[in-house]
């Protein structure tokens, strides 16, 4: 039965992606993985998983779906804790900002960050932030080409030294940081389905989280209240808003299902 689910769920993504490429002069790339993520979510998954390979290095690139995560059987918080520990690279790029994990704030970018830099951490792994963005001349949630330039060279300035690195970035980053690399001597590798599921593999793993995880979002939370307190602009309330309504749903799974005390 479930290779009848996983042939049904790849074909759904596939014949998603034809009509998504066949439509492509009026979609832009971050449309058509919305679509794709929405329409197949495991092969949107699997298909925003790259290797690249060059300058004696492997370098992986998981594109990711924020707060979709909390929602998504096919693509859960779990998954990205397995990537981690069954792919135990040297190192983990996460879209964090730099000067936030130099305060400790662990919890800084999208939900699944912390949860990945944590189970990072516990493993030994080293961490850093490579994210980029200013409030000033910004609305929350948009992107542009001056970040991804930012990501790209914060990534590249991290790599030397490392053998196997691990990049997490929302998914709309996958194609334009692939892109960056590419010039910089990185080229895609055959990366093939079976070694993607085997990494996303839970190996029936307990439903646990990292440790330090539920302070590090506790720590958020209230550094966000604390700036909601002070906010006027409607946008950026509205962004703080929903920011503390998501973590406050993770911290609800936390409680739920606890923290391993090491892994």
């Amino acid at each position: 039965m479930r290779k009848r689910i996983g042939a049904k769920t790849w074909w759904l993504g596939g014949l998603t992606l034809l009509l998504a490429t066949a439509c492509g002069p009026l979609l832009n790339s971050e449309l058509r993985s919305f679509l794709l993520f929405k329409a197949s979510p495991a092969y949107a998954r699997d298909s925003h998983f790259l290797r690249l390979t060059g300058n004696g290095q492997a370098v992986y690139l998981l594109g990711t779906i924020h707060r979709d995560h909390l929602t998504s059987e096919a693509y859960s918080l779990r998954h990205i804790q397995s990537v981690v520990e069954n792919l135990k690279p040297d190192l983990l790029l996460v879209e964090s900002r730099p000067e936030e994990f130099a305060k400790e704030n662990w919890a800084d970018g999208p939900i699944e960050m912390p949860v990945a830099s944590l189970t990072a951490r516990a493993l030994g792994i080293p961490v850093a932030g490579i994210d980029w963005w200013y409030r000033i001349g910004s609305k929350p949630g948009t992107s542009s080409p001056e970040r991804d330039d930012h990501i790209f060279q914060n990534s590249l300035e991290r790599l030397p030294g490392h053998r196997k690195v691990l990049i997490l970035v929302g998914y709309s980053h996958v194609a334009e940081l692939s892109q960056r690399l590419q010039p910089a001597g990185y080229a895609v590798d055959r990366f093939d389905r079976q070694e993607k599921r085997d990494l996303f593999s839970t190996r029936g793993g307990p439903a646990t989280f990292p440790p330090s995880l539920k302070q590090a979002v506790q720590k958020y939370v209230e550094a966000a209240r604390r700036e909601l307190d002070q906010e006027t602009d409607p946008d950026w309330r509205s962004a703080l808003e929903a920011n503390i309504a998501v973590r406050q749903k993770l911290l609800d799974l936390i409680e739920k299902a606890g923290e391993r005390s090491s892994l």
